[in-house]
């Protein structure tokens, strides 16, 4: 009796694992399939999308070539502003009109060179008065060295 009862037993589990390994062999299958697909297709828009590319590069005209003029003349030239440093325009300043105070320098350098700062005048007359030693200020006047 034991004979009759292993044999369904050994059937049922031969039947399964041919069953579980069509499964795996069709879920392979399946999954290649897939890729291929899925490769194929990506390949062929990529194909497409290059041709139009292409195409439309092909379709465009390249600019005409600039022609040379025939006797260009050349621009005129710059006038050639000779920009002094502010040590230079307070220098001068203070040796054409000794006795100034800071705020008449600074006034009568702006009128020199408009862009120029208080803080940059100020710094020239230290500079000159320490560096230079070629000012000196005098009850808050400023006077050329001798």
């Amino acid at each position: 009796m034991s004979d009759t009862n292993e044999q369904p037993n050994a059937v049922a589990n031969a039947l399964q694992q041919a069953r579980t390994g069509l499964h795996d062999a069709t879920l392979h299958l399946e999954r290649t399939l897939y890729t291929l697909g899925y490769d194929a297709g990506f390949n062929a828009g990529w194909d497409a999308a290059w041709r139009r590319f292409t195409a439309a590069l092909q379709e465009q005209q390249p600019p005409p070539p600039e022609q040379p003029a025939k006797n260009p003349e050349p621009p005129p030239p710059q006038p050639q502003i000779e920009k002094r440093s502010a040590k230079e325009i307070v220098w001068q300043i203070v040796n054409e009109t000794p006795g100034l105070r800071g705020v008449e320098i600074v006034d009568a350098a702006r009128k020199v060179d408009p862009s120029i700062l208080e803080r940059t005048v100020r710094t020239a007359l230290h500079r000159l008065k320490t560096e230079d030693e070629e000012i000196l200020n005098t009850d808050g006047r400023w006077y050329p060295v001798i």
